[in-house]
């Protein structure tokens, strides 16, 4: 016979469901050929990720009519958490092969994430500056992005563990796996948030991690530099107040190419080195890949002319590719 409340098989003698422990009497229906519901009583749940998804893909549709970012890649996003609510409302069952390729959708998806820079995890929304630079509306999109990724995992390992958890006959399986679930997949995220947060690295720090770069000039390569993010062919200048933020852009970079920002006064020296954490990956198919932003309100230059070097990592080497003058005058 089969659950009403979950619509999974049980046996005939038992008293309450294994699945999701309902107790059975009554609410057993005894229809060996009855279709078992998938959307009934407990099974509701199945539809969260497919409405995420869907709630998601508008809120993308949306940002590609306003355009408030150029990084197109961002825009696949959601048809993985779409297609994992298809796939858990055709589950009748907590099959474990199933559970395991929504597991490996999880981890696709946040591995896409990391290739296409930002790499999307709410630990690095809420630490990296490089968010500072968008909208409050694009940084919302990038938080509902996060979180999209991080309930698709939870979901899967919950799939995983509550089979394996049936089969142990642990007490209070369905509490016991989505605990066990949510402790998996917010353990990195948590961790590396405090991390972030406890551990800003200081000046001497600062100084350890600045990346050295030797020239290598690619005629393909420019660096540009607008006063506004995101960035357009009306806001790129040469000249700067002093306290008007400058938001440094590359053209010519291949996808994928690990890259960075640094400035140089008249003489040559270092006015702002590149440090490791400030490093972005370029992505294909943009105008522009932008990192960074200079000369702000806090942290303004003072007046003078100035360099802006484009620096491309490569392993352990580090080359200067496209370099720009830029001038900083007295407000």
């Amino acid at each position: 016979m089969f659950c009403r409340s979950c619509g999974k098989m049980i046996s005939n003698n038992t008293n309450f469901c294994s699945h999701c422990g309902v107790r059975v009497g009554s609410q057993a229906f005894e229809k060996e050929n009855a279709k078992p519901s998938t959307t009934g009583g407990n099974g509701f749940w199945r539809l969260v990720p497919l409405a995420l998804g869907s709630l998601l893909f508008i809120t993308v549709v949306i940002c590609i009519i306003n355009k408030p970012d150029p990084i197109f890649l961002l825009y696949t996003y959601p048809i993985p958490a779409v297609i994992g609510g298809f796939m858990l409302m055709l589950v009748r069952k907590n099959n474990i092969l199933i559970a395991v390729l929504l597991l490996l959708l999880s981890l696709g998806y946040l591995l896409f994430g990391l290739i296409g820079y930002p790499p999307l995890t709410l630990s690095g929304v809420f630490t990296d500056s490089y968010f500072i630079q968008f909208t409050p509306e694009t940084r919302a999109f990038f938080m509902s992005v996060a979180t999209e990724k991080l309930l698709l995992l939870i979901g899967a390992l919950y799939m995983i563990l509550f089979n394996i958890f049936t089969r142990l006959k642990i007490k209070w399986t369905v509490v016991a796996a989505l605990f066990a679930s949510m402790i998996f997949s917010l353990a990195i995220p948590v961790y590396s948030l405090v991390g972030g947060i406890s551990d800003q690295p200081g000046i001497s720090q600062a100084e350890q991690n600045a990346i050295e770069a030797v020239e290598r000039i690619d005629s393909s390569h420019k660096v540009l530099l607008s006063c506004q993010f995101p960035p357009s062919e009306n806001t790129m200048k040469s000249e700067f107040k002093q306290g008007e933020t400058i938001y440094p852009n590359s053209q010519g970079l291949k996808g994928g190419t690990v890259y960075g920002f640094r400035i140089r006064g008249q003489n040559g020296e270092i006015i702002e080195p590149l440090l490791r954490e400030a490093l972005n990956t370029a992505v294909d198919n943009t105008w522009t890949n932008g990192s960074g932003a200079f000369n702000t309100a806090d942290r303004p230059l003072p007046p003078g002319n100035y360099k802006m070097e484009l620096v491309v990592v490569e392993g352990k080497d580090a080359f200067i590719t496209a370099c720009t003058n830029f001038t900083v005058k007295d407000n």
